[in-house]
C-alpha cells in the first residue's frame, strides 16, 4: 500500500511522539500501544519509521535527531509499560540490515553514519534499569553489528554483576552477534 504524505513532515511528528510518549499511556491500553508500535516501526508500508530513517530525502540531520528520539520511548513509557514484544523487535526494523549485509560500515556513508547514531541510541538504552529495556538494547546491538559492541557489553556486564542469568546469557551472545 502506497500512502500519499509529507514524509519530513510525518518524521517531525514522530520525533514529537518519541520524545514525550507519555500522554499514550492515558489515551490508550498496552495492547493498543503493543499494535500502534509494530505499526509504526515495521516496514509494510512507506509511512513506517523503518523506511523514513533511510528515506535520503529527508536530511540526515532531521533522521538523526528522529532515530535520537527513539531513546525517549524508552525511557519515557517502555521502562515503565513494557507491552509485550514491540519495544523488544523495535529494533529488527533499523538495524537488521547490518546484521543481514544490506548495509555495511566499511562502505561510509550514511551507512557509517546512521550506525553510529544507532549504537550510540542503544548505549544509551541499555544503560536504563529496566531489564527488559536492556534486553531490547541488546537484542539491537545484536543486529546492528557494531564493531565497538563486545567491548560496552563486557562492561555493561561488569557494571551489573547481579544481572539476571537470562540477560548475562543474553548479552554474551549478542556481543557475539548471536542469536538466543
Amino acid at each position: 500500500m502506497s500512502l500519499m504524505f509529507d514524509e519530513r513532515e510525518l518524521i517531525g511528528q514522530y520525533i514529537r511522539l518519541f520524545s514525550n510518549p507519555k500522554f499514550l499511556i492515558d489515551r490508550f491500553s498496552d495492547d493498543q500501544l503493543e499494535s500502534g508500535f509494530w505499526a509504526i516501526h515495521g516496514g509494510a508500508f512507506n509511512a513506517a519509521a523503518s523506511h523514513l530513517t533511510f528515506e535520503q530525502g529527508i536530511p540526515f540531520e532531521v533522521r538523526e535527531s528522529f532515530v535520537r528520539s527513539m531513546y525517549h520511548l524508552y525511557a519515557d513509557l517502555f521502562a515503565d509499560h513494557p507491552l509485550d514484544s514491540a519495544p523488544y523487535m523495535w529494533w529488527d526494523s533499523f538495524a537488521y540490515d547490518w546484521h543481514a549485509g544490506g548495509r555495511v560500515r566499511e562502505r561510509g556513508g550514511e551507512d557509517l553514519l546512521m550506525q553510529e547514531v544507532m549504537w550510540e541510541t542503544l548505549q544509551r538504552i541499555l544503560a536504563l534499569p529496566q531489564e527488559h529495556c536492556q534486553m531490547a538494547a541488546l537484542h539491537g546491538l545484536n543486529h546492528l553489528h557494531h564493531p565497538d559492541t563486545t567491548s560496552l557489553i563486557n562492561v555493561f556486564l561488569e557494571r551489573n554483576p547481579h544481572a539476571s542469568d537470562e540477560l548475562k546469557e543474553y548479552a554474551v551472545l549478542a556481543a557475539k552477534f548471536q542469536h538466543m
